[in-house]
């Protein structure tokens, strides 16, 4: 795990320097939806409707690469019915209300398939950093609360449709995977985020 930060630290350094010497700046703000994937699934299946997310992008060496960062925060609720659950050594009756947080801090990089003279522009991208996830389970008085620190990736698909000169509409679609950690479980989301991307000046 120390390797990896080293390694995550090294790339964001290597980000910022590449940022700081040439391009246009962007800043994206979306809307974004999610739903849990595999046993992240099991935990909350129902698809969430509460998020948003930030990012900066700042092209380099050329209008096709943009290097930036990107921060998500998406919740996931679900009540379950009455039944008996057990949460460690504890078990009890009664109706459960799960949430659970998730809160990527990533440093990217994105390939845009066409130049700026086109209206639409389709990318790719990929992100690398830690995930932060907060999972909360209540029953009656009872809440249980894991707090946790995860290493993760997340790859996306998008693409951003000319508004005017200093605006575009951004749509794009995000795998987010956090690596499982001692006393966590691994956790996937599939996100849909639209929102608007435009030069801050």
């Amino acid at each position: 795990m120390k390797n990896t930060y080293i390694i995550l630290f090294l790339f964001i350094s290597a980000t910022t320097q590449s940022v700081a010497q040439i391009g246009e700046n962007y800043l994206t703000l979306h809307y974004s939806t999610g739903v849990a994937l595999g046993s992240t699934n099991d935990y909350i299946s129902k698809m969430s409707f509460r998020g948003a997310s930030f990012e900066y992008k700042r092209f380099v060496s050329s209008d096709d690469v943009a290097l930036g960062f990107d921060f998500n925060w998406n919740v996931l609720y679900e009540k379950k019915g009455h039944d008996t659950y057990t949460t460690g050594t504890a078990s009890l009756s009664g109706s459960q209300f799960r949430s659970l947080n998730v809160l990527p801090f990533m440093a990217t990089v994105d390939y845009f398939l066409a130049d700026q003279d086109h209206m639409v522009r389709p990318f790719v991208g990929l992100g690398l950093g830690p995930v932060h996830t907060i999972e909360n389970v209540d029953m009656g008085l009872y809440r249980y609360t894991n707090k946790e620190w995860h290493m993760g990736f997340k790859p996306q698909v998008g693409v951003w449709y000319y508004l005017n000169e200093t605006t575009k509409l951004s749509l794009s679609s995000e795998f987010l995977y956090a690596f499982k950690t001692a006393d966590t479980a691994k956790r996937e989301l599939l996100t849909f985020n639209i929102g608007f991307a435009f030069t801050p000046y």
